[in-house]
């Protein structure tokens, strides 16, 4: 009975060792007919997608599952008005939700989705109170208008607090693909020698050159194949990449 107490409980370790890397996608599409195609992607190249899976839209549910070794960048592609869209996220082990509606595809669940949720709410919070600032100048610019210099103090503060979000997002995670990614976008916030040190104290386990452009570029710093003066131009290019899709 001992040893086969013990055979039991070593395969239960081995399972849960296998299942370690195993990632789920439980998808909910408002709008989608019955028999609609999702499809994950990702790139290479930063410009071409690669379709690895497809799911068909039952009852506007669909589902992925698969192994994952470490969080990459991927996209979910999904038709929304006759168009399709790719929505980016992590594909990370874990249970993964992704829930696509009018306005577009939440996805959420696991840490680095999350984090991205929470960043991506987050600025948008700001980039509101600025369109709202911006109104109000607008508005005060007429004849008998408000304090025009207050206004643009108020517009600068939340600036200020949306830059230092940011930055305070990409140091705290430079050890993650979110990091990576949020380092690539928003290179801008930072000069061309702090972003070079930035991207040199990259964990080399967390450059995966089979996956997504981001790491391409910060490889090409991180080995100083591109000096400081060349950053700007490379970033620049990486944006389009990235806000192209």
């Amino acid at each position: 009975m001992r040893r086969f107490l013990t055979l039991a409980f070593v395969s239960t370790i081995l399972l849960a060792c296998n299942n370690s890397d195993k990632f789920e996608i439980d998808g909910y599409a408002e709008s989608a007919n019955e028999g609609d195609t999702v499809t994950l992607a990702y790139s290479v190249d930063g410009k071409h997608l690669t379709i690895t899976d497809r799911a068909v839209v039952r009852n506007h549910r669909f589902r992925f599952e698969g192994k994952t070794e470490k969080g990459r960048i991927f996209y979910i592609g999904h038709k929304e008005e006759g168009e399709l869209r790719y929505t980016l996220f992590f594909l990370e082990k874990g249970n993964i939700s992704a829930n696509i509606g009018k306005e577009g595809c939440r996805i959420g669940g696991t840490p680095l989705n999350d984090l991205y949720s929470s960043a991506t709410d987050s600025i948008k919070h700001y980039t509101e109170e600025l369109d709202s600032i911006r109104y109000r100048i607008k508005c005060d610019s007429r004849p008998f208008g408000c304090n025009m210099e207050e206004h643009c103090l108020s517009g600068f503060n939340v600036q200020n607090r949306m830059t230092e979000y940011i930055r305070s997002a990409i140091n705290g995670n430079i050890d993650n693909v979110f990091g990576l990614y949020m380092l690539v976008v928003y290179n801008s916030l930072f000069d061309a020698d702090e972003f070079s040190r930035i991207a040199g104290n990259i964990p080399e386990e967390n450059i995966d050159r089979e996956n997504n452009c981001l790491y391409d570029i910060i490889m090409e710093i991180k080995n100083d194949r591109q000096s400081p003066e060349n950053i700007e131009d490379i970033m620049n290019a990486a944006n389009d990449v990235y806000y192209s899709h």
